[in-house]
């Protein structure tokens, strides 16, 4: 069975590696399909179509990254495989920022990205999957910061990120992050 299960988990780290750049490649033909088009947006059916695409893609990586974990790396104190039993949201939130000011630094070549003020309790913990946290947050953090880079830095205010508890389902939460992610890609432009 030891060996089996071995030669599954090589398997699956294959599929997790040789499907890393499916993002990358989806977002390129959706830019090539908007020139061909000559079109801002893409279809409504697309766009449903790409949703389904990335929650299922989502789902699978992270089962696949799970089941991997278990099986490849040393167990930790607060960690069963890739999930945190005491994510902290302050700390991923942080790491986010830290991310999209070093995506801005590095695209647009500013020496120093805008600062950001993270409004947070420190103590808000809870289990979930922080690289995948990491991701959800960084996404409209970068066009964010983006906006601010056409004025000099002595002349942004720090942004304001909160983090606060919810009365919003996750499926709620996830609609709304995707259209303001939207807006701001559009409005950056």
């Amino acid at each position: 069975m030891h060996e089996y299960n071995e030669r599954f988990t090589k398997l699956l780290s294959g599929i997790k590696r040789r499907h890393d750049p499916v993002v990358t490649t989806i977002a390129q033909g959706i830019l090539e399909y908007k020139r061909e088009a000559q079109t801002p947006r893409i279809d409504r059916s697309i766009q449903t179509f790409l949703d389904r695409f990335y929650m299922s893609r989502i789902g699978i990586r992270v089962l696949i990254g799970q089941h991997i974990a278990l099986n490849r790396l040393e167990p930790h104190e607060d960690y069963v495989g890739i999930i945190c039993t005491k994510t902290n949201v302050h700390q991923i939130a942080r790491e986010a920022i830290e991310n999209a000011s070093y995506v801005c630094e590095e695209h647009f070549g500013l020496f120093k990205g805008p600062p950001v003020q993270l409004v947070c309790r420190k103590d808000i913990d809870f289990m979930y999957v922080p690289s995948h946290l990491v991701s959800l947050l960084t996404s409209p953090f970068v066009p964010a910061l983006a906006r601010t880079r056409h004025c000099p830095l002595t002349l942004v205010p720090p942004r304001t990120t909160s983090c606060l508890r919810s009365s919003r389902t996750r499926s709620e939460l996830w609609s709304r992050r995707t259209e303001l992610t939207a807006k701001t890609t559009r409005r950056s432009r």
